[in-house]
């Protein structure tokens, strides 16, 4: 993610200490909850092998990267250490409506929609897939 190198300490703040600060309060309040992490495929970076599982060695390259490594393993480290259920998905290219602006895809998708509406003048679009949620799900509910 090429932001996490324009902000990287905000970044770093948002997935570690976010996700520090949360497993915490879950463990004091009410350790019984589910705790799904969305990891990232930019954990593993400058990859050795094609395609990537979960037995390849993370590499990150970004700020991003590098700050979901550690979202990773501090979510392990809560369901090991405190028998919590807490669960990552390791997600590659995903899109979703509430993706910001940012995202250059959400921006493609938000042209298409002007133009369909006549508010643009045609350009390119790509279509937004849903599928990874539904292993989420699963993997949160069994």
């Amino acid at each position: 993610m090429s932001y996490s190198f324009e902000d990287e300490f905000s970044t770093i703040n948002t997935n570690i200490s976010g996700t520090q600060y949360v497993l915490s309060a879950l463990k004091k309040k009410v350790s019984e909850c589910r705790f799904y992490f969305a990891a990232s495929s930019e954990m593993f970076g400058k990859a050795k092998e094609t395609p990537q599982d979960e037995n390849t060695p993370f590499h990150p390259r970004s700020p991003y990267g590098i700050s979901k490594v550690a979202g990773f393993d501090l979510t392990r480290n809560y369901r090991e250490a405190y028998g919590m259920h807490a669960s990552s998905g390791i997600l590659f290219n995903h899109e979703s409506p509430r993706r910001g602006f940012e995202f250059v895809t959400r921006k493609i998708t938000s042209q298409a929609a002007k133009i369909k509406l006549g508010l643009e003048k045609r350009s390119s679009s790509e279509t937004w897939m849903p599928k990874g949620t539904g292993a989420m799900l699963q993997t949160m509910c069994g």
